[in-house]
């Protein structure tokens, strides 16, 4: 009896041992996979921004051409030379992209081709995920002071840099700022 008793304790004990081990692997796994997908998102956005230029275009039925840039705490809307995310088009030269969270609870993308007669028109999005649950901008002048919004006819070009935070899932903590330099930044016309 006594020996039946030990090995039920033995067993029970490496039972709860074996929980415990699967439960931290487990929270590592979630961690790590947290991670990539942060990683993969600031790639995908950095990339996306460190093509905008000064594409001017027109918005609406104005005959105007503006620079299209326009950027806001939560979302961006730009044109950019880096290959497209969703269009069909991989030799596209350039492309309107709106990116962000705006009023939303996912990282969203919509793309579309330039000239376009609305650029920034909403269209078909594509999540870039759904577990990002901050994701905020501010814009770089030329006097090196970071703004919340950035207008580039107003401003006279693109900013010099965009500086990004995103956080993902339920973490406590989200990437460190990543700042995106704009080789074509402040070229006004």
């Amino acid at each position: 009896v006594r020996a039946l008793t030990t090995l039920a304790v033995v067993v029970l004990l490496a039972t709860a041992a074996l929980r415990i081990g699967l439960r931290g692997w487990e929270a590592g796994q979630r961690r790590a996979d947290v991670q990539q997908e942060s990683r993969a998102l600031v790639e995908l956005v950095g990339e996306a921004l460190a093509g905008a230029t000064p594409y001017r275009g027109g918005v609406s039925l104005s005959p105007e051409r503006v620079v299209l840039f326009e950027g806001e705490p939560e979302e961006v809307r730009f044109v950019t030379s880096a290959p497209p995310l969703t269009l069909e088009a991989p030799a596209a030269p350039f492309h309107a992209v709106v990116l962000g969270r705006k009023g939303g609870d996912a990282l969203r993308l919509v793309e579309r081709l330039v000239p376009a007669e609305e650029p920034f028109a909403p269209g078909p999005e594509r999540v870039l995920s759904r577990s990002v649950t901050r994701f905020t901008l501010a814009y770089r002048d030329e006097a090196g002071a970071w703004q919340e919004r950035w207008d580039a006819n107003e401003a006279g070009g693109l900013p010099t840099a965009v500086r990004f935070e995103l956080r993902v899932g339920g973490a406590l903590q989200g990437t460190p700022a990543v700042v995106v330099l704009l080789p074509l930044g402040k070229s006004g016309p």
